[in-house]
């Protein structure tokens, strides 16, 4: 058994050294930052099944990620960019014989006709392209149509189109028709003469390609008149070789009338049309409901042999098919949920579930540098009340956030709470906050807890002559000396009172103490962070033309002073804020329009100097009340949660890497071996290619310095052997 010094240094030897990946550029650079919104989606909508590579392929506002088909997704962007209008109603396919991906909007009118792109997954650079179409669908018409049902035919190279409705001044008509989209040389509409006696005109029909007896499969849907809804649980096949011809498939289960048919796809491991929806119920209500139409060919050709599958939570999410693993996935941003096929499907929620997505305001955020995770908490998940839910999410890899398992009882919800980790005593220190947000809460607290980053335990600690009561007060951890700052913050009684004092709680005696260091005034809802270089706090905020201030702690602790730093401010309100010691900078999130933008207050000059920082890549929407940390080992900020000003919740979350040069590459430590002469450290880069990396290092309270540049051997390790070392420091 190995002495309690070596498992000590294992720790810190994870804390310590950090492996930065990156692709090596040549020549110099000036040095540009990139917007990525990291995966997985947040919400769901236009998705693919890219048959070439077996993956799942989402559009979002931020470009294109993909999910693997293994047993613990993994999701990764593949493409960053501005994909085609999302809102609507829109179809979207993967061409494999061509190997891109195929976008249409199907809500048209005269002036608005359906737009149809292209994006070449092969293509270098990837992006999309918009294709003239000839021809018109509906032929002719000058209303709007909504709700035709889409399929692609393979092989004939072309898009089936099926019914649909319009509406013009109160007037209602339906359509039962079907038209043809030739995709070979300029893309073509085409009315289809079809034999056979027609479905009756419906909007919002299921439909699938049967790859076995080639047709289409046709399910369901409705007619609205204006007044009154008709509701369809007939099944149909429409034969695509010439001549055309519809068929009625007769049923002896066909599902219950009233049916909101929703998302459609084949399973072609179990031969069969999977539908989601709903059936509609008493008032309105809707229960929802997963169909399964038999396609095997033990099933006559002019039959529909219905069954059901276990109804999944997620219903409304993203459907999907897992071939390796042979499963069912349901993905709604939030949970993901397995159904394994075979007899017996039971729907399994894969890993802790309930809180999938970052989908709060005011919260506290903080970064375990040990573990390689970021946690968030409190704040206010969209009821007006504080919630007390703590989240994950690992650093190294993307996966959804998680609820916290196994965590005991803490803070009360709340918002506007102090937070900082003591990276000594592997915990972090929560103070403070009010219970609701806003200026006219109520109830604000001045406790104290103790979170420990190993455990997961809440400890609520009680030092004698505790601050009173705040909210939205700026806090900072003095790593030198193991202490808590914390100055301002409001009282609500019944109007905010601005408070203008500092309080310091010291860790290792467990006191508070209010030291006599002057004041700038009371003040709410600004930023502050330590800066160990100058050993110095600073705080700013929340508007950008008031200066900072500065509480220096060297050679003894100050008095508050004033400082005008140079270059031009933002205009806008600071709405997020966080050090990076990389560069020796504090990260200001702004809004910008419609966008957010990083400024950097750069503190390598005396004084500070604003400065924007410019950036590629797709901006996340402007936001208040979000949460930014900085992630050192990859050398980039996270950006999550908070709101539009419209109202609602955001739940995604963006990486802001400092410089664009550097290809982020997934990659794990799966090994750290201590002895009192050396450390031997090694990560696992998978088929990421010719990976070179360099090793960083730091001690305590220092900058990060390099030590070595590492290539990955034949097996995609790269292993560090660091003899730099001192047992029990």
């Amino acid at each position: 058994m190995r002495e309690p010094r070596l498992h000590a240094l294992q720790l810190a030897a994870r804390l310590a050294c950090t492996l930065i990946l990156g692709l090596l550029a040549t020549g110099a650079q000036a040095q540009v930052a990139k917007w990525i919104k990291l995966p997985p989606p947040a919400k769901v909508g236009v998705h693919v099944y890219d048959s070439l590579r077996n993956r799942e392929l989402f559009l979002d506002e931020a470009g294109i990620v993909a999910a693997s088909d293994a047993p613990e997704i993994r999701w990764e962007r593949v493409w960053i960019g501005v994909n085609p209008a999302l809102d609507g109603s829109v179809f979207a396919f993967f061409d494999a014989a061509r190997d891109r991906i195929w976008f249409m909007t199907t809500t048209v009118s005269f002036s608005t006709p359906v737009e149809l792109w292209s994006f070449d997954l092969s293509a270098d650079p990837m992006e999309w392209t918009q294709h003239a179409v000839t021809g018109l669908f509906p032929d002719p018409i000058t209303l709007g149509i909504t709700g035709s049902a889409f399929a692609f035919d393979p092989i004939r190279d072309r898009v089936i189109a099926f019914g649909g409705l319009t509406t013009c001044n109160f007037c209602y008509s339906g359509f039962s028709s079907v038209y043809t989209l030739s995709l070979a040389g300029t893309p073509h509409w085409s009315f289809q003469g079809v034999a056979g006696t027609a479905p009756a005109a419906r909007m919002g029909s299921a439909m699938v390609y049967d790859p076995w007896r080639d047709r289409m499969i046709v399910y369901g849907g409705l007619f609205f008149d204006g007044l009154s809804r008709t509701w369809y649980d007939d099944t149909w096949a429409l034969s695509l070789a010439a001549p055309m011809t519809w068929q009625p498939l007769t049923s002896l289960t066909d599902p219950p009338i009233g049916r909101i048919p929703g998302p459609a796809l084949l399973d072609s491991l179990g031969r069969r049309m999977i539908v989601m929806g709903a059936q509609l119920g008493p008032s309105g209500t809707q229960v929802p409901e997963i169909l399964t139409l038999d396609l095997s060919a033990g099933v006559p050709a002019n039959r529909a042999e219905w069954g059901t599958l276990p109804t999944d939570p997620s219903r409304y999410g993203a459907l999907f098919v897992q071939r390796d693993m042979r499963r069912v996935v349901s993905y709604d941003g939030t949970d993901q949920w397995n159904l394994l096929l075979g007899s017996n499907p039971v729907w399994n929620l894969a890993g802790l579930g309930l809180a999938g997505s970052m989908q709060r305001r005011g919260m506290v955020a903080f970064v375990d540098a040990v573990r390689q995770r970021v946690y968030a908490g409190f704040g206010g998940s969209g009821s007006g009340v504080g919630t007390d839910l703590l989240q994950v999410r690992p650093l190294d890899r993307d996966v959804p956030w998680a609820r916290l398992a196994g965590l005991a009882s803490g803070p009360s919800g709340r918002y506007g709470a102090v937070a900082v980790v003591d990276p000594v005593g592997d915990r972090a220190l929560v103070f403070g906050g009010a219970e609701s947000a806003g200026n006219g809460d109520t109830v604000e607290y001045s406790d104290l807890w103790s979170f420990d980053l190993g455990g997961s335990v809440w400890t609520q600690l009680t030092p004698p002559s505790a601050p009173n009561v705040r909210a939205e007060a700026v806090g900072v951890f003095d790593t030198n000396r193991r202490r808590l700052i914390v100055h301002g913050g409001r009282l609500t009684n019944p109007s905010p009172i601005a408070r203008a004092d500092t309080w310091i709680y010291d860790v290792a005696a467990g006191t508070w103490s209010q030291p006599d260091v002057g004041t700038y005034g009371g003040v709410w809802g600004e930023f502050g962070v330590y800066d160990p270089v100058g050993d110095r706090m600073i705080t700013f905020g929340p508007g950008m033309n008031s200066g900072l201030h500065t509480l220096s702690f060297a050679p003894s602790l100050g008095t508050w002073q004033t400082v005008t730093p140079t270059g031009t401010p933002p205009s806008a309100f600071a709405e997020a804020a966080a050090y990076d010691s990389l560069n020796h900078r504090i990260l200001v999130l702004v809004g910008t329009g419609v966008d957010s933008q990083i400024w950097s207050l750069s503190l390598q000059s005396d004084p500070p100097a604003w400065s924007p920082v410019l950036a590629n890549g797709v901006a996340p929407p402007t936001r208040y009340d979000g949460a930014l940390v900085v992630d050192a080992a990859r050398e980039r900020a996270l950006l999550f949660g908070g709101g539009p000003f419209s109202g609602g919740l955001y739940a995604d979350t963006w990486a802001f890497y400092f410089d664009e040069a550097a290809t982020p590459t997934q990659l794990a430590l799966i090994d750290a071996d201590a002895t009192p002469e050396q450390v031997t450290l090694r990560w696992y880069a998978g088929s990421a290619g010719a990976v070179v990396g360099t090793v960083y290092r730091r001690a305590a309270n220092e900058d990060w310095q390099p030590l070595a540049e590492q290539s990955a051997d034949g097996t995609g390790v790269i292993t560090y052997v660091d003899r730099a070392v001192e047992p029990g420091a």
